[in-house]
């Protein structure tokens, strides 16, 4: 490779000389962004971890027996098929490499825009959907209007579920699992936390929480997440009654299990002991509103691990199973549920005060308006 397409490294004292010149943006950690105009900007290969000016005709030439590569260049020629699939190619490359870069601490990374002014690295996360890299800030804007890795017109995705899949894919938790051991033993160690300290699945979705939730006290946050681990561990132990298996979280997640997980909710928002059925719908139907942003979570922590791991089918189920949530999840659950709510709400019945009360009530004003009345008029106020 030409030296003149290389961002060197530079000594962090050397930077601002460096920020002027427009060569390269870099950190006191030894990771840097290539800033420079110039012509002829390398991707790595996906397939062989070589760096390349002009990918499309390298992954031609050098991988056609691919199978990704075969399937890629049997689309027509001009389709936005083909065109969407060559510009994903260079950041599935550029993803792995960037990893790379970070893990060992020392390179230059590849983001999806080079940046026209010095800036920090590690400012620059994954895209979950495309793997590419972009500024924290312009994340979810790219997710939401301009990702050719997701479906457009699909559910929009949060801004707390954007950083979560994010911080998954770049392996922000990557040094598994740091707060929740500790918290699981002050947990009640009962068969719920069993099932908590063996399901992996549950486990980060607890250290995800434990993350994110800077601003909360540490007494408050450990017993907010404590309740929604769980709450998921309750639903996964219904799940195993329904179907009679000893499954695990990750097997919950697959869309072929749907109509066991509609019942699962069910059954753990209803009566504890499945002995008695409300005719007003389920007892707790805030608990399968809750139900439904753990798995939607859940389902994003499975999506992420089968990015980082390269298991394909591990992220194709997640990613068929949120689809199922988007189309059937609020006919099935979500609207019963909220309507169950607001009938409640509407039909409660509001005790008017006893009338003893209110005599004795109006018995006490009348007197205190005598007193202070007689205080006035002898002028003792």
């Amino acid at each position: 490779m030409p030296q003149d397409q290389v961002a060197f490294k530079i000594s962090p004292q050397k930077q601002d000389q460096s920020s002027e010149s427009g060569g390269t943006s870099s950190d006191a950690q030894g990771v840097w962004i290539n800033i420079s105009n110039a012509y002829g900007r390398c991707h790595c290969c996906f397939f062989c971890n070589k760096m390349q000016t002009k990918l499309s005709k390298h992954v031609e030439r050098c991988h056609a027996d691919e199978i990704e590569v075969a399937r890629l260049l049997a689309m027509k020629k001009g389709s936005e098929e083909r065109k969407n699939a060559f510009q994903l190619l260079p950041n599935k490359g550029n993803y792995y490499h960037n990893k790379r870069v970070f893990a060992s601490d020392y390179g230059e990374i590849i983001p999806v825009r080079r940046p026209s002014n010095p800036c920090d690295a590690h400012d620059f996360v994954p895209c979950p959907s495309c793997l590419g890299y972009f500024p924290r800030e312009e994340l979810r804007k790219h997710v939401v209007h301009s990702c050719i890795g997701r479906d457009l017109k699909s559910l929009r995705p949060t801004s707390f579920e954007i950083r979560m899949q994010s911080d998954i894919v770049s392996e922000i938790y990557s040094q598994n699992l740091k707060h929740v051991p500790k918290l699981i033993q002050t947990m009640r160690q009962d068969s719920l936390t069993m099932v908590i300290k063996h399901d992996d699945l549950i486990r980060q979705l607890g250290e995800n929480f434990l993350t994110k939730l800077t601003t909360m006290d540490d007494t408050r946050k450990h017993h907010y997440v404590g309740q929604k681990m769980r709450e998921s561990a309750r639903l996964l132990v219904q799940f195993r009654k329904t179907t009679k298996s000893d499954a695990s979280m990750d097997d919950l997640l697959h869309h072929q299990h749907n109509d066991s997980v509609v019942e699962a909710v069910h059954r753990t928002a209803g009566d504890p002991d499945m002995t008695t059925e409300d005719s007003d719908g389920c007892k707790h139907p805030s608990v399968a509103l809750k139900l439904g942003h753990d798995l939607r979570k859940l389902a994003m922590i499975k999506e992420g691990i089968g990015i980082k791991k390269e298991n394909k089918l591990q992220r194709k189920e997640a990613v068929k199973f949120l689809k199922l949530m988007d189309r059937d999840w609020k006919n099935l659950v979500s609207s019963p549920a909220l309507s169950t709510i607001s009938a409640r709400r509407l039909g409660k019945v509001e005790e008017l005060p006893d009338s003893e009360d209110i005599s004795n009530f109006s018995s006490f004003l009348a007197k205190e308006i005598e007193t202070i009345s007689t205080l006035l008029s002898t002028k003792k106020v």
